[in-house]
């Protein structure tokens, strides 16, 4: 490689780091204004499937406001036309990722992924067959839980071993809570790699309503 070259890679990486920054940034923001109207609004969504739609709708609209929703990755058997140019979103909803656990290869679905460029965008990691060499990798990914009830720290325990892994950068569980005496909470772990945030409404005392002479 040659001087030029080296330094040109030098300044793709740069750049690289830099969008990956300013996601990060954003998609913190994000999650910060939805906690605000929970507080506001907590009884919007009926489901979880619903908070995870949300989310991922304004995500993806933060990346096409910065140009940087898509990501690049060349598969063989292209559609006529496509060859050489696949562009693909950089957020999905629920990607089936790899994952070692107790010893062998399992399967399992992250809420909302935010991609990572590839090294190399004409050979992808995840190509079927012999191939391939692992998952695409993941610059946020990101459990939801709405009114938890079984508690069984399953989406904590798969986000660890991906960040461990080396394939997933961050990760962020959301878990809100609409139920009495449940309280918001914030909590960092894997070396700031992974955020727990629990977002609960605020106890309110219990009183009595006087009734007035304008009632009827």
């Amino acid at each position: 490689m040659t001087e030029e070259e080296k330094l040109k890679e030098e300044k793709l990486k740069e750049e690289k780091l830099k969008e990956e920054k300013l996601i990060l940034e954003g998609v913190r923001r994000l999650v910060d204004q939805f906690a605000k109207e929970f507080l506001e609004q907590p009884y919007r969504y009926w489901q979880e499937i619903d908070v995870q739609v949300a989310l991922t709708s304004r995500i993806d609209a933060l990346l096409r406001s910065l140009g940087l929703d898509l990501v690049r990755g060349n598969y063989p058997r292209a559609l006529t036309g496509f060859q050489g140019n696949q562009l693909w979103s950089r957020v999905s909803c629920e990607p089936s990722i790899w994952m070692e656990w107790k010893g062998k290869w399992s399967r399992c679905n992250p809420d909302i992924v935010i991609w990572k460029h590839l090294e190399d965008e004409n050979d992808p990691p995840d190509q079927l067959g012999e191939k391939w060499r692992g998952n695409w990798p993941m610059l946020w990914a990101c459990e939801i839980k709405l009114d938890d009830v079984k508690k069984t720290g399953w989406d904590e325990k798969k986000l660890v071993q991906l960040l461990k892994s080396g394939e997933l950068d961050f990760g962020c569980i959301v878990d809100i809570s609409r139920k009495p005496g449940a309280k918001p909470e914030e909590e960092t772990k894997e070396e700031g790699k992974l955020q727990v945030l629990k977002f609960a409404l605020p106890s309110l005392p219990s009183k009595k309503l006087k009734a007035t002479n304008d009632e009827t």
